[in-house]
Protein backbone atom coordinates (compact mmCIF):
# COMPACT_ATOMS: atom_id res chain seq x y z
CA UNK A 1 0.00 0.00 0.00
CA UNK A 2 1.41 3.37 -1.05
CA UNK A 3 1.73 6.32 1.25
CA UNK A 4 -1.00 8.21 -0.61
CA UNK A 5 -3.51 5.38 -0.24
CA UNK A 6 -2.62 4.84 3.41
CA UNK A 7 -3.71 8.36 4.45
CA UNK A 8 -7.35 8.10 3.21
CA UNK A 9 -7.69 4.62 4.71
CA UNK A 10 -6.32 5.84 8.02
CA UNK A 11 -8.65 8.80 8.07
CA UNK A 12 -11.62 6.57 7.26
CA UNK A 13 -10.70 4.19 10.05
CA UNK A 14 -10.36 7.11 12.47
CA UNK A 15 -13.77 8.49 11.50
CA UNK A 16 -15.34 5.04 11.83
CA UNK A 17 -13.79 4.59 15.26
CA UNK A 18 -15.14 7.98 16.32
CA UNK A 19 -18.60 7.11 15.07
CA UNK A 20 -18.53 3.82 16.95
CA UNK A 21 -17.39 5.60 20.08
CA UNK A 22 -20.12 8.21 19.78
CA UNK A 23 -22.79 5.60 19.19
CA UNK A 24 -21.76 3.74 22.34
CA UNK A 25 -21.18 6.78 24.55
CA UNK A 26 -24.51 6.17 26.33
CA UNK A 27 -23.70 2.54 27.15
CA UNK A 28 -20.81 3.21 29.49
CA UNK A 29 -19.59 2.06 32.90
CA UNK A 30 -18.41 4.37 35.66
CA UNK A 31 -16.78 3.48 38.96
CA UNK A 32 -18.76 4.92 41.89
CA UNK A 33 -17.90 4.72 45.58
CA UNK A 34 -20.80 2.88 47.22
CA UNK A 35 -21.18 0.63 50.24
CA UNK A 36 -22.13 -3.02 49.98
CA UNK A 37 -25.90 -3.24 50.58
CA UNK A 38 -26.60 -6.71 49.13
CA UNK A 39 -28.83 -5.17 46.47
CA UNK A 40 -28.78 -3.13 43.27
CA UNK A 41 -30.52 0.08 42.26
CA UNK A 42 -32.16 1.15 39.01
CA UNK A 43 -32.75 4.81 38.21
CA UNK A 44 -34.90 6.67 37.44
CA UNK A 45 -37.73 4.93 39.30
CA UNK A 46 -40.26 6.17 36.76
CA UNK A 47 -39.98 7.47 33.22
CA UNK A 48 -42.54 9.88 31.81
CA UNK A 49 -42.25 10.96 28.18
CA UNK A 50 -44.40 13.50 26.32
CA UNK A 51 -44.34 13.05 22.56
CA UNK A 52 -46.43 13.46 19.44
CA UNK A 53 -47.36 10.61 17.08
CA UNK A 54 -44.30 9.67 15.01
CA UNK A 55 -41.77 11.08 17.52
CA UNK A 56 -38.76 9.12 18.80
CA UNK A 57 -37.55 9.84 22.33
CA UNK A 58 -34.55 8.56 24.29
CA UNK A 59 -34.14 8.20 28.04
CA UNK A 60 -31.00 7.27 29.95
CA UNK A 61 -31.19 4.54 32.61
CA UNK A 62 -28.45 3.47 35.01
CA UNK A 63 -27.89 0.48 37.31
CA UNK A 64 -25.74 0.49 40.49
CA UNK A 65 -24.22 -2.78 41.67
CA UNK A 66 -24.16 -2.88 45.49
CA UNK A 67 -24.21 -6.66 45.80
CA UNK A 68 -20.56 -6.88 46.84
CA UNK A 69 -19.57 -9.07 43.89
CA UNK A 70 -19.55 -9.32 40.13
CA UNK A 71 -23.08 -9.69 38.76
CA UNK A 72 -24.78 -10.26 35.41
CA UNK A 73 -28.01 -8.41 34.63
CA UNK A 74 -30.79 -8.85 32.08
CA UNK A 75 -32.93 -5.98 30.73
CA UNK A 76 -36.50 -6.75 29.64
CA UNK A 77 -39.56 -4.75 28.56
CA UNK A 78 -42.96 -6.06 29.66
CA UNK A 79 -46.64 -5.19 29.48
CA UNK A 80 -48.06 -2.95 32.21
CA UNK A 81 -49.90 -5.54 34.34
CA UNK A 82 -49.30 -4.94 38.02
CA UNK A 83 -47.84 -1.46 37.75
CA UNK A 84 -46.16 -0.36 40.96
CA UNK A 85 -44.42 2.68 42.39
CA UNK A 86 -46.16 6.01 41.95
CA UNK A 87 -48.72 4.54 39.56
CA UNK A 88 -50.14 2.28 42.25
CA UNK A 89 -49.60 3.51 45.79
CA UNK A 90 -49.71 1.50 49.00
CA UNK A 91 -53.22 0.87 50.26
CA UNK A 92 -54.84 1.13 46.85
CA UNK A 93 -56.00 -1.42 44.32
CA UNK A 94 -55.63 -0.55 40.64
CA UNK A 95 -57.56 -2.50 38.05
CA UNK A 96 -55.57 -3.96 35.15
CA UNK A 97 -54.49 -1.80 32.24
CA UNK A 98 -56.05 -2.75 28.92
CA UNK A 99 -53.59 -4.14 26.38
CA UNK A 100 -54.40 -1.51 23.76
CA UNK A 101 -52.82 1.02 26.11
CA UNK A 102 -49.52 -0.87 26.28
CA UNK A 103 -46.34 0.80 25.04
CA UNK A 104 -44.24 -2.38 25.24
CA UNK A 105 -43.74 -2.66 21.48
CA UNK A 106 -42.64 0.98 21.26
CA UNK A 107 -39.62 0.53 23.55
CA UNK A 108 -36.16 -0.83 22.73
CA UNK A 109 -33.27 -1.08 25.16
CA UNK A 110 -29.73 -0.31 24.08
CA UNK A 111 -28.49 -3.21 26.22
CA UNK A 112 -30.22 -6.49 26.84
CA UNK A 113 -27.53 -8.05 29.02
CA UNK A 114 -24.44 -6.73 30.83
CA UNK A 115 -21.98 -7.54 33.66
CA UNK A 116 -20.70 -5.09 36.28
CA UNK A 117 -18.80 -5.50 39.54
CA UNK A 118 -19.33 -4.03 43.01
CA UNK A 119 -19.32 -0.22 42.92
CA UNK A 120 -19.84 0.07 39.17
CA UNK A 121 -22.64 1.99 37.48
CA UNK A 122 -23.89 0.87 34.06
CA UNK A 123 -25.50 3.51 31.83
CA UNK A 124 -27.66 2.69 28.81
CA UNK A 125 -30.44 4.30 26.77
CA UNK A 126 -33.94 3.17 25.98
CA UNK A 127 -35.58 4.33 22.78
CA UNK A 128 -39.32 5.05 22.60
CA UNK A 129 -40.76 5.26 19.08
CA UNK A 130 -44.38 6.46 19.07
CA UNK A 131 -46.34 5.13 16.07
CA UNK A 132 -47.58 7.78 13.70
CA UNK A 133 -51.15 6.57 14.09
CA UNK A 134 -51.18 6.55 17.91
CA UNK A 135 -54.20 8.25 19.46
CA UNK A 136 -53.80 10.90 22.12
CA UNK A 137 -53.61 9.69 25.70
CA UNK A 138 -51.34 7.81 28.06
CA UNK A 139 -49.68 4.46 27.30
CA UNK A 140 -47.84 2.27 29.80
CA UNK A 141 -45.02 -0.26 30.02
CA UNK A 142 -42.44 -1.59 32.48
CA UNK A 143 -38.69 -2.05 32.12
CA UNK A 144 -37.26 -4.79 34.32
CA UNK A 145 -33.61 -5.17 35.29
CA UNK A 146 -33.04 -8.67 36.67
CA UNK A 147 -30.01 -10.09 38.47
CA UNK A 148 -29.19 -13.49 36.96
CA UNK A 149 -27.59 -16.45 38.74
CA UNK A 150 -24.06 -17.37 37.75
CA UNK A 151 -23.81 -19.47 34.59
CA UNK A 152 -27.38 -18.81 33.39
CA UNK A 153 -28.07 -18.83 29.65
CA UNK A 154 -30.87 -16.81 28.05
CA UNK A 155 -32.00 -15.65 24.65
CA UNK A 156 -30.88 -12.10 24.01
CA UNK A 157 -34.22 -11.11 22.56
CA UNK A 158 -35.39 -8.66 25.23
CA UNK A 159 -37.42 -11.32 27.05
CA UNK A 160 -37.05 -13.17 30.33
CA UNK A 161 -37.55 -16.90 29.66
CA UNK A 162 -40.26 -18.43 31.82
CA UNK A 163 -37.97 -21.24 33.03
CA UNK A 164 -35.09 -18.94 34.05
CA UNK A 165 -34.28 -18.63 37.73
CA UNK A 166 -34.25 -14.97 38.73
CA UNK A 167 -32.34 -13.83 41.82
CA UNK A 168 -34.03 -10.43 42.02
CA UNK A 169 -35.46 -7.79 39.71
CA UNK A 170 -36.36 -4.11 39.83
CA UNK A 171 -39.00 -2.48 37.66
CA UNK A 172 -39.12 1.00 36.12
CA UNK A 173 -42.56 2.30 35.17
CA UNK A 174 -42.80 3.98 31.77
CA UNK A 175 -45.62 6.41 30.94
CA UNK A 176 -45.81 7.77 27.38
CA UNK A 177 -48.15 10.75 27.09
CA UNK A 178 -49.08 11.09 23.42
CA UNK A 179 -50.10 14.68 22.82
CA UNK A 180 -53.23 15.67 20.98
CA UNK A 181 -56.89 16.03 21.86
CA UNK A 182 -57.17 14.12 25.14
CA UNK A 183 -60.42 13.75 27.06
CA UNK A 184 -60.16 13.98 30.84
CA UNK A 185 -63.16 12.50 32.56
CA UNK A 186 -63.73 10.69 35.83
CA UNK A 187 -66.09 10.44 38.79
CA UNK A 188 -66.57 8.88 42.20
CA UNK A 189 -68.14 5.42 41.91
CA UNK A 190 -68.86 4.73 45.58
CA UNK A 191 -68.00 5.72 49.15
CA UNK A 192 -68.46 2.95 51.71
CA UNK A 193 -67.79 2.25 55.38
CA UNK A 194 -66.30 -1.10 56.37
CA UNK A 195 -68.98 -2.01 58.93
CA UNK A 196 -72.24 -0.40 60.13
CA UNK A 197 -71.12 -0.53 63.78
CA UNK A 198 -67.98 -0.77 65.89
CA UNK A 199 -67.47 -1.60 69.54
CA UNK A 200 -64.56 0.50 70.77
CA UNK A 201 -62.07 2.78 69.01
CA UNK A 202 -60.07 3.90 72.03
CA UNK A 203 -56.47 2.84 71.31
CA UNK A 204 -55.64 3.24 75.02
CA UNK A 205 -58.33 0.76 76.07
CA UNK A 206 -57.58 -2.84 77.02
CA UNK A 207 -59.84 -3.92 74.16
CA UNK A 208 -59.52 -2.04 70.89
CA UNK A 209 -61.87 -2.69 68.00
CA UNK A 210 -60.74 -2.39 64.41
CA UNK A 211 -60.45 1.21 63.18
CA UNK A 212 -63.28 2.57 61.08
CA UNK A 213 -62.40 1.83 57.44
CA UNK A 214 -63.63 3.91 54.52
CA UNK A 215 -63.38 2.73 50.90
CA UNK A 216 -63.23 5.30 48.11
CA UNK A 217 -63.83 3.92 44.59
CA UNK A 218 -62.99 6.20 41.66
CA UNK A 219 -63.44 5.58 37.94
CA UNK A 220 -61.31 7.26 35.24
CA UNK A 221 -63.17 7.11 31.92
CA UNK A 222 -60.79 9.48 30.11
CA UNK A 223 -57.56 8.87 28.21
CA UNK A 224 -55.16 10.48 30.69
CA UNK A 225 -54.26 9.70 34.26
CA UNK A 226 -56.24 11.54 36.97
CA UNK A 227 -55.14 12.33 40.53
CA UNK A 228 -58.25 12.86 42.70
CA UNK A 229 -57.85 14.25 46.21
CA UNK A 230 -59.93 15.63 49.07
CA UNK A 231 -60.90 14.85 52.66
CA UNK A 232 -63.28 12.79 54.84
CA UNK A 233 -65.03 14.76 57.61
CA UNK A 234 -66.58 12.89 60.57
CA UNK A 235 -69.28 14.36 62.83
CA UNK A 236 -71.23 12.99 65.80
CA UNK A 237 -75.00 12.98 66.35
CA UNK A 238 -74.87 16.56 67.67
CA UNK A 239 -73.18 17.79 64.52
CA UNK A 240 -69.81 18.34 66.19
CA UNK A 241 -66.74 17.62 64.09
CA UNK A 242 -64.74 14.81 65.74
CA UNK A 243 -62.37 13.74 62.97
CA UNK A 244 -60.87 14.62 59.61
CA UNK A 245 -58.97 12.29 57.24
CA UNK A 246 -56.95 13.82 54.37
CA UNK A 247 -57.29 12.07 51.02
CA UNK A 248 -53.92 12.61 49.39
CA UNK A 249 -53.76 12.71 45.57
CA UNK A 250 -53.73 9.17 44.16
CA UNK A 251 -53.24 8.01 40.58
CA UNK A 252 -56.00 6.42 38.51
CA UNK A 253 -54.85 5.24 35.10
CA UNK A 254 -56.82 5.86 31.93
CA UNK A 255 -60.00 3.83 31.41
CA UNK A 256 -59.67 2.06 34.77
CA UNK A 257 -60.98 2.11 38.33
CA UNK A 258 -59.20 2.27 41.65
CA UNK A 259 -60.16 1.78 45.28
CA UNK A 260 -58.39 3.45 48.20
CA UNK A 261 -58.83 2.54 51.90
CA UNK A 262 -58.60 5.11 54.71
CA UNK A 263 -58.68 4.23 58.44
CA UNK A 264 -59.83 6.30 61.43
CA UNK A 265 -59.25 5.59 65.11
CA UNK A 266 -59.30 7.65 68.30
CA UNK A 267 -57.26 7.87 71.51
CA UNK A 268 -60.29 8.47 73.73
CA UNK A 269 -63.63 6.78 74.40
CA UNK A 270 -66.11 7.15 71.58
CA UNK A 271 -69.73 6.11 71.32
CA UNK A 272 -72.93 6.94 69.48
CA UNK A 273 -74.06 7.69 65.94
CA UNK A 274 -71.67 9.25 63.43
CA UNK A 275 -71.69 10.43 59.83
CA UNK A 276 -68.71 10.69 57.47
CA UNK A 277 -68.75 13.03 54.46
CA UNK A 278 -66.33 12.64 51.55
CA UNK A 279 -65.49 15.69 49.46
CA UNK A 280 -63.38 14.58 46.49
CA UNK A 281 -61.85 16.76 43.81
CA UNK A 282 -61.62 14.77 40.57
CA UNK A 283 -58.17 16.03 39.61
CA UNK A 284 -58.34 19.73 38.88
CA UNK A 285 -60.88 22.53 39.02
CA UNK A 286 -62.09 21.81 35.50
CA UNK A 287 -63.03 18.23 36.34
CA UNK A 288 -65.41 19.14 39.15
CA UNK A 289 -65.91 17.36 42.46
CA UNK A 290 -68.00 14.67 44.16
CA UNK A 291 -69.62 14.48 47.62
CA UNK A 292 -70.90 11.38 49.41
CA UNK A 293 -71.99 10.52 52.98
CA UNK A 294 -72.07 7.30 55.02
CA UNK A 295 -73.06 6.63 58.64
CA UNK A 296 -72.04 4.16 61.36
CA UNK A 297 -72.43 3.42 65.07
CA UNK A 298 -69.86 3.07 67.81
CA UNK A 299 -71.65 0.97 70.43
CA UNK A 300 -69.65 -0.70 73.25
CA UNK A 301 -72.40 -3.27 73.80
CA UNK A 302 -70.28 -5.53 76.02
CA UNK A 303 -69.66 -2.73 78.50
CA UNK A 304 -73.31 -1.70 78.39
CA UNK A 305 -74.42 -5.30 78.99
CA UNK A 306 -72.05 -5.68 81.94
CA UNK A 307 -73.31 -2.44 83.50
CA UNK A 308 -76.92 -3.62 83.09
CA UNK A 309 -76.17 -6.89 84.87
CA UNK A 310 -74.58 -5.02 87.78
CA UNK A 311 -77.61 -2.76 88.11
CA UNK A 312 -79.92 -5.77 88.10
CA UNK A 313 -77.91 -7.48 90.84
CA UNK A 314 -77.91 -4.32 92.94
CA UNK A 315 -81.64 -3.85 92.59
CA UNK A 316 -82.58 -7.50 93.01
CA UNK A 317 -84.52 -6.88 96.25
CA UNK A 318 -87.16 -4.85 94.46
CA UNK A 319 -87.07 -6.81 91.23
CA UNK A 320 -87.13 -10.35 92.57
CA UNK A 321 -89.08 -9.88 95.85
CA UNK A 322 -92.90 -9.43 95.99
CA UNK A 323 -94.84 -7.65 98.72
CA UNK A 324 -96.87 -10.17 100.75
CA UNK A 325 -100.44 -9.37 101.73
CA UNK A 326 -102.13 -10.75 104.82
CA UNK A 327 -105.44 -10.01 106.56
CA UNK A 328 -104.91 -9.78 110.30
CA UNK A 329 -107.71 -9.51 112.81
CA UNK A 330 -107.36 -8.60 116.46
CA UNK A 331 -109.97 -10.18 118.71
CA UNK A 332 -109.85 -9.77 122.46
CA UNK A 333 -106.20 -8.83 122.41
CA UNK A 334 -105.18 -11.73 120.13
CA UNK A 335 -104.10 -11.47 116.48
CA UNK A 336 -105.49 -13.94 113.99
CA UNK A 337 -104.38 -14.37 110.33
CA UNK A 338 -106.77 -14.95 107.50
CA UNK A 339 -104.10 -16.94 105.61
CA UNK A 340 -101.07 -18.76 106.78
CA UNK A 341 -98.07 -16.49 106.47
CA UNK A 342 -94.49 -17.53 106.97
CA UNK A 343 -92.47 -14.34 106.95
CA UNK A 344 -88.97 -14.54 105.52
CA UNK A 345 -85.98 -12.35 106.01
CA UNK A 346 -86.39 -8.96 104.36
CA UNK A 347 -89.96 -9.75 103.26
CA UNK A 348 -92.30 -6.80 103.16
CA UNK A 349 -96.07 -6.94 104.03
CA UNK A 350 -99.08 -4.81 103.41
CA UNK A 351 -101.06 -5.37 106.67
CA UNK A 352 -104.68 -4.35 107.20
CA UNK A 353 -105.72 -4.31 110.90
CA UNK A 354 -109.39 -4.42 111.92
CA UNK A 355 -110.31 -3.85 115.63
CA UNK A 356 -113.66 -5.27 116.86
CA UNK A 357 -115.58 -3.89 119.86
CA UNK A 358 -113.14 -1.19 120.69
CA UNK A 359 -113.38 0.11 124.24
CA UNK A 360 -112.94 3.59 122.81
CA UNK A 361 -113.18 5.24 119.47
CA UNK A 362 -110.12 4.55 117.38
CA UNK A 363 -109.15 5.20 113.77
CA UNK A 364 -108.35 2.33 111.44
CA UNK A 365 -104.68 2.62 110.59
CA UNK A 366 -102.71 0.90 107.97
CA UNK A 367 -98.98 0.46 108.26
Amino acid sequence: MTKRSFVPVGMAAFVLACLIGVSNVSARIEKIEMAVEDDFQVNPAQIRIEAYPGDVARQEVWVDNRLGEKQEFLVAVENPQGLAGDLVQDGGQQSGVRMEYSAKDWIKSELSRFIITQGERQFFDIEIAVPSGAEAGEYYARIFVAALPEGSVSELDNRIPANMKIMDRVGVDVVVDVKGFAKKEGALVSFEVGRPWYQNLDVNSWRVDYPVSFLVNFRNSGVERLRPYGSIEIRNALGWKVGDIPVEPFNVLRDSARGMVYNWERDWFLGGYYTATLRLQRGDDRQGSDTATVSFWVAPWKEVLLAGILVILYKRRSLFSKNKKADIEMRQGRISYEKSVKPKKKTYFDIRVTIHKPSHTAENKTK
